[in-house]
Protein backbone atom coordinates (compact mmCIF):
# COMPACT_ATOMS: atom_id res chain seq x y z
CA UNK A 1 0.00 0.00 0.00
CA UNK A 2 1.65 3.47 -0.75
CA UNK A 3 -0.77 5.85 1.16
CA UNK A 4 1.21 8.83 1.74
CA UNK A 5 1.05 11.93 3.44
CA UNK A 6 0.61 15.01 0.74
CA UNK A 7 2.51 17.84 1.97
CA UNK A 8 0.89 20.52 0.27
CA UNK A 9 -2.74 19.56 0.51
CA UNK A 10 -1.79 18.41 4.02
CA UNK A 11 -4.04 15.51 3.50
CA UNK A 12 -3.36 11.38 3.46
CA UNK A 13 -4.05 10.08 0.13
CA UNK A 14 -4.17 6.72 -0.92
CA UNK A 15 -2.04 4.83 -3.62
CA UNK A 16 -0.46 8.81 -3.61
CA UNK A 17 0.54 9.54 -7.14
CA UNK A 18 1.60 13.16 -7.31
CA UNK A 19 -0.09 16.62 -6.33
CA UNK A 20 -1.60 18.22 -9.13
CA UNK A 21 -0.90 22.05 -9.09
CA UNK A 22 -2.65 22.28 -12.75
CA UNK A 23 -6.07 20.58 -10.61
CA UNK A 24 -4.52 22.06 -7.25
CA UNK A 25 -5.31 18.55 -5.62
CA UNK A 26 -3.71 15.43 -4.98
CA UNK A 27 -3.79 12.31 -7.60
CA UNK A 28 -4.63 9.07 -5.98
CA UNK A 29 -6.79 6.23 -6.11
CA UNK A 30 -10.00 8.01 -5.69
CA UNK A 31 -9.61 10.16 -8.58
CA UNK A 32 -6.95 8.99 -11.10
CA UNK A 33 -9.54 7.59 -13.37
CA UNK A 34 -11.22 10.91 -13.67
CA UNK A 35 -7.17 12.74 -14.12
CA UNK A 36 -6.88 10.69 -16.70
CA UNK A 37 -9.97 11.68 -18.31
CA UNK A 38 -8.89 15.16 -17.75
CA UNK A 39 -5.53 14.69 -19.91
CA UNK A 40 -7.23 12.74 -22.51
CA UNK A 41 -9.51 15.54 -22.85
CA UNK A 42 -7.04 18.31 -22.67
CA UNK A 43 -4.71 16.22 -25.91
CA UNK A 44 -8.05 15.94 -27.93
CA UNK A 45 -8.91 19.54 -27.80
CA UNK A 46 -5.20 20.66 -28.76
CA UNK A 47 -5.25 17.85 -31.48
CA UNK A 48 -8.68 19.21 -32.81
CA UNK A 49 -6.92 23.02 -32.39
CA UNK A 50 -4.25 21.80 -34.20
CA UNK A 51 -5.82 19.85 -37.02
CA UNK A 52 -8.39 22.99 -37.70
CA UNK A 53 -5.16 25.47 -38.04
CA UNK A 54 -3.73 22.89 -40.25
CA UNK A 55 -6.48 23.58 -42.55
CA UNK A 56 -7.20 26.88 -42.63
CA UNK A 57 -3.30 27.13 -43.53
CA UNK A 58 -4.08 24.97 -46.18
CA UNK A 59 -7.04 26.22 -47.87
CA UNK A 60 -5.42 29.83 -47.52
CA UNK A 61 -2.55 28.35 -49.47
CA UNK A 62 -3.77 26.54 -51.95
CA UNK A 63 -6.59 29.86 -53.06
CA UNK A 64 -6.02 33.25 -50.83
CA UNK A 65 -8.48 34.97 -52.57
CA UNK A 66 -10.89 32.53 -52.57
CA UNK A 67 -10.24 32.15 -48.73
CA UNK A 68 -10.20 36.13 -48.45
CA UNK A 69 -13.95 35.85 -49.88
CA UNK A 70 -14.98 33.16 -47.81
CA UNK A 71 -13.94 35.16 -45.07
CA UNK A 72 -15.44 38.67 -46.02
CA UNK A 73 -19.23 36.28 -46.59
CA UNK A 74 -19.06 35.63 -42.79
CA UNK A 75 -21.23 37.76 -41.02
CA UNK A 76 -19.11 37.91 -37.89
CA UNK A 77 -15.35 38.32 -39.59
CA UNK A 78 -16.30 39.83 -42.36
CA UNK A 79 -14.61 42.99 -41.56
CA UNK A 80 -11.16 41.34 -40.40
CA UNK A 81 -8.65 40.96 -43.40
CA UNK A 82 -7.70 37.68 -44.15
CA UNK A 83 -4.24 37.54 -43.01
CA UNK A 84 -5.43 37.73 -39.08
CA UNK A 85 -6.37 34.29 -39.50
CA UNK A 86 -3.27 33.10 -40.58
CA UNK A 87 -1.05 34.74 -38.06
Amino acid sequence: NRSKHCRVCNKCVDVFDHHCIWINTCVGRSNYVAFFAAICSVVVMVGLILLTCIALLAMYIIDSEDFGQRLRDTAVIGRAPPEAFVA
